[in-house]
């Protein structure tokens, strides 16, 4: 950056299109972008009412063009979890973004020194809706990273909005996901 006025996104130029703040709605389900890794960093989450102690990777990604530019999106790598399967996946995921940045893997589990070498790195992410119903009947809503690509011959597109249904069983509600290709 050689001036005041440059970031990494580009020259400020006071357009609208750059000055608007953007619509910080849900992501649609399945959108794929080109994203850098703003944040590469182990955090650890006390335990509380609901969920025990955790411990993870995670990464802040930036989305770095198309509708959703200067958009974060957080993944969690869960390598540390007590459940196989979620940590073998969790492990696989690690090692893959290892590889697609050409970092070779250290011999035990990474710190946050060793994954600094990976901020700034662009990769093709594959974006998810989750949602559920909180006790108070109220929705959470939010983005997860399901997918990590190559940047070379990705091709990005934004997905479509998950249509969210309230179901109610048995006086509780629960959510229920369906899109709309979604049939009975």
């Amino acid at each position: 950056m050689n001036s005041f006025w440059e970031t990494a996104l580009g020259f400020a130029d006071g357009k609208e299109d750059n000055a608007f703040t953007k619509d910080f709605g849900i992501i649609p389900d399945g959108t794929k972008a080109f994203a850098r890794i703003e944040d590469f960093s182990i955090t650890d989450k006390p335990a509380n009412d609901y969920k025990e102690a955790q411990r993870f990777y995670e990464i802040k990604w930036g989305i770095t063009q198309g509708d959703f530019v200067g958009r974060n999106v957080f993944q969690k790598i869960k390598c540390f979890d007590a459940d196989e399967k979620i940590r073998f996946k969790a492990l696989n995921m690690l090692r893959l973004i290892l590889n697609l940045a050409n970092v070779a893997p250290s011999a035990g589990a990474p710190d946050t020194a060793f994954l600094k070498q990976l901020v700034g790195r662009v990769m093709g992410i594959k974006i998810k809706e989750w949602s559920w119903v909180k006790d108070d009947g109220g929705m959470l809503e939010g983005n997860f990273i399901s997918e990590v690509h190559l940047s070379s011959g990705f091709e990005p597109m934004v997905g479509k909005k998950m249509e969210v249904v309230q179901v109610v069983q048995a006086a509780k509600a629960a959510p229920a996901m369906l899109s709309e290709d979604t049939a009975f």
